[in-house]
């Protein structure tokens, strides 16, 4: 469905014109592809953009995917997607906010904003997270419309900032102790990329018993942003990943599951070939499900997969996970003391290397 919203005037006779898309319709897939391609100079980042692009146009489980346009010409200038999870509609997240330069500081990023906010709260929506690149201009312009950062790192190799907007005026600590809240009635299922919102969420709550540095394998970072899911999502699309969800009856992920090959900052085929990588998250509330989600996982691979070693970096002093992967039939094979080190507050987390033959 395409919509117009509203024109605005940019002087010389020409106007911008704001539309709200959803879900994505094909003829602005390639217009935005363009758009998207001035930002990102890093050729993998940009084929990362055109390969969820491909992905939400035939996918429906992305139809609450709401898209924000301003066009000129019929060319989009600025965009920016707002993601909803159809199994916790009130939560949100807002992503790829771009402005061409030549029509920056016009206030086209703010109305699309501004748009999509009011859009989110009307049906419902109580909290939006964004993940922005840290610097001072991005979130001043975010904070305007009330975002509170949470989580910031500096040291991090992308340096971002998670912020919230929390629609009641409630705090984003508030909102996420009620999200992520003891809960018996959980089930299992498969995630992908809609689920984004939540999986944000999790990953940035501020729990202690997150290793988010080696979350995802995302080595040395210490936040986690939207993008930073896309090896795991573009593996499980080559059916070579498997990615669970354990949910509670607020509708959030509490646990999260990956296994899939690893993605190590140098090339080794051998490793890639012949080894998985088990990794499993769970919220402070529901670290005692964690056997559940593992096995879960375990379940789910396939028993042709051409891996011969399943293997787990595990956080010693978790107090349900080593217990879990020893049931599910790993061998504790080595140890790396302090093997991340958390830059918000310099300390270090034991790990324990367990391996399973299959």
């Amino acid at each position: 469905m395409y919509e117009e919203v509203a024109r605005i005037a940019l002087g010389a006779g020409t106007e911008a014109v704001l539309s709200r898309i959803q879900p994505l319709a094909s003829e602005f897939a390639q217009p935005l592809e363009e758009l998207y391609h001035r930002w990102g100079e890093d050729p993998a980042v940009a084929w990362r953009w055109s390969f969820d692009m491909h992905l939400r146009l035939v996918g429906l489980r992305f139809s609450q995917d709401v898209w924000y346009l301003a066009q000129v010409q019929g060319r989009p200038v600025s965009a920016m997607l707002l993601c909803r999870s159809k199994f916790c509609p009130q939560l949100g997240s807002i992503h790829r906010v771009y402005t061409a330069e030549p029509y920056r500081r016009r206030g086209l990023a703010s109305k699309l904003l501004k748009l999509a906010i009011n859009d989110f709260e009307a049906s419902g929506g109580q909290a939006l997270i964004i993940s922005t690149e840290h610097n001072d201009s991005a979130m001043s312009f975010y904070e305007q419309y009330h975002f509170v950062t949470i989580n910031e790192s500096e040291s991090s190799r992308t340096g971002n900032r998670i912020a919230w907007r929390i629609s009641d005026g409630d705090s984003p600590e508030n909102f996420l102790k009620h999200l992520f809240a003891p809960s018996t009635a959980v089930f299992m299922r498969s995630s992908d990329r809609a689920d984004v919102p939540l999986l944000l969420s999790l990953f940035n709550a501020p729990d202690n018993r997150i290793v988010r540095h080696y979350g995802l394998q995302m080595l040395g970072d210490a936040n986690i942003g939207a993008d930073d899911f896309f090896p795991a999502f573009e593996q499980q699309e080559g059916d070579v990943a498997v990615l669970t969800g354990l949910t509670a009856a607020s509708g959030a992920i509490v646990g999260w599951g990956s296994i899939m090959p690893p993605v190590y900052p140098w090339p080794n085929p051998y490793y890639q070939q012949h080894q998985l990588l088990v990794d499993c998250y769970l919220a402070a509330g529901h670290i005692e499900q964690a056997p559940i989600l593992l096995n879960e996982m375990l379940r789910q691979l396939p028993a042709n997969h051409f891996a011969n070693q399943l293997l787990g970096h595990v956080p010693l002093d978790h107090p349900a996970l080593p217990a879990a992967y020893e049931q599910a039939g790993f061998e504790r094979v080595g140890f790396i003391p302090k093997a991340y080190i958390d830059p918000r507050n310099n300390q270090g987390t034991d790990i324990a290397l367990y391996l399973r033959e299959r």
